[in-house]
């Protein structure tokens, strides 16, 4: 799977072709985010992508940028 960006993100919710996580799965990766170093814990935000994980997570089509989810 290619890298979901944060383009593709608003491009898919101009479209309405949003698909979103369960619960269960947004929280599964939160969690790995939360134990990453690469979390930039004052803003919740990824080190390598820049993505803000709060939101990031939500999305089913979203990949983690060093392949942990």
């Amino acid at each position: 799977m290619s890298k979901y960006s944060i383009f593709d993100v608003v491009k898919d919710v101009a479209t309405g072709n949003v698909s979103l996580s369960s619960g269960d799965l947004a929280d599964r990766r939160i969690k790995i985010c939360e134990a990453c170093p690469e979390l930039k814990p004052t803003f919740r935000v990824c080190g390598k992508c820049g993505c803000q994980i709060d939101g990031k997570v939500r999305f089913s089509k979203s990949t983690c940028p060093i392949g942990k989810w």
